[in-house]
């Protein structure tokens, strides 16, 4: 069986009965959460060797799964047993919980510049997979008063169609959704499927997305303040469901066309990953001759998110490429699993529209 162990100052700590790890693409920070039983008699309790706020490393057989902090050690014991529960998020965690702060504005930087010096100061690297002069440049850039770090990111690359996400190793990545492909790993009932099936929802989906912004004045607004806007329809919605959302274009690249693209990004943004969302695939799954490595996707490591793999499902009218958007990693008494959420790769991406609902099909795009 393959082992698990939290790595911490060079020290494996094995045996842990329970484990699970938790990744996705909407949240920054992964997180893990382990526990132990052990009898008094057999070694030594660890106690005092895990703390609260010591940099640790969850590894698979020694790949490296995530890289993070501990926030909450728990121990307890009886006349006969030491029980130990580990807790903790990636090196994302300060980003997400603490405030951002920074002096000023950015002027004429690209994103990435931009997400760098806001991730800096608590030691993390933002790099990226996209060519750099496919990167927007923001003509200004602040600060919203009380806003986290990671929000911060987030607002800067969200309209674009970008987002930030954590490496195993706990830097980060400004990267699109989707851009690793593995046809070779399928999803199959019959084959690798404990349980899983389709959530369809439309409570966050709305028939039209109007977007506003105010610009400010400048020679190509003859200086005068003025208000521009743009309306995107999704015809998955049948009834009159209008949604109107406000930017504040004054403080981001305000004037011109490239303002009003800029809104048109944002509106179709919304508009994909509102109408994905409302379709899911959820999926418990096994490595199929050999249940004990059922956190691995064939030859391509552990489970992650963010990369395309095929799903088929005859009881769900489902045969496609999806998105992984989140992945569980569990070990207990019960066996090892990963629970898998998904979503059309569309979905996260500002260019394509999804199609009217198909009456044969149970998805389209």
């Amino acid at each position: 069986m393959p082992e698990i162990s939290l790595r911490l100052d060079g020290y494996d700590l094995v045996g842990w009965q329970s484990v699970q790890v938790q990744r996705s693409l909407d949240q920054l920070a992964d997180s893990f959460d382990l526990a132990m039983i052990s009898p008094l008699s057999s070694s030594p309790p660890p106690t005092g060797v895990v703390r609260e706020g010591d940099a640790v490393e969850i590894r698979y057989d020694d790949e490296l799964v995530l890289s993070g902090y501990i926030d909450e050690v728990s121990e307890s014991s009886t006349a006969t047993s030491f029980s130990l529960a580990v807790s903790g998020r990636s090196k994302a965690k300060d980003l997400v919980d603490c405030s951002a702060l920074h002096k000023g504005a950015w002027r004429n930087m690209r994103i990435d510049q931009i997400a760098t010096d806001i991730a800096v100061p608590f030691g993390l690297r933002v790099s990226t997979d996209l060519p750099l002069a496919d990167l927007p440049t923001e003509r200004s850039f602040q600060l919203e008063a009380g806003e986290s770090a990671f929000e911060a990111i987030d607002r800067l690359v969200r309209d674009y169609g970008l987002r930030v996400v954590s490496y195993p190793d706990g830097e980060l990545l400004l990267t699109r959704t989707g851009l690793l492909r593995f046809p070779d790993v399928v999803i199959e009932r019959g084959i690798n499927i404990i349980e899983g099936g389709v959530r369809r929802s439309e409570n966050e989906r709305f028939s039209q997305y109007i977007f506003r912004a105010d610009l400010a004045a400048d020679d190509e607004s003859w200086g005068e303040n003025r208000a521009i806007s743009f309306a995107v329809a999704d015809d998955g919605v049948s009834r009159y469901r209008p949604l109107v959302v406000h930017r504040d274009g004054q403080k981001r690249n305000a004037t011109g066309q490239k303002a009003r693209k800029e809104l048109e990004v944002a509106a179709n943004w919304e508009r994909n990953t509102r109408a994905g969302k409302s379709l899911q695939l959820s999926y418990r799954v096994l490595f199929p001759g050999d249940v004990t490595r059922s956190w691995e996707m064939g030859e391509h490591g552990v489970w992650t998110p963010n990369v395309i793999v095929g799903v088929i499902d005859d009881h769900h009218a489902v045969d496609g490429s999806f998105l992984v958007t989140s992945v569980s990693l569990r070990r207990s008494n019960a066996g090892t699993e990963a629970q898998l959420e998904l979503t059309h790769p569309e979905a996260y991406l500002p260019e394509k529209p999804p199609h009217k609902k198909s009456k044969k099909k149970g998805f389209s795009w």
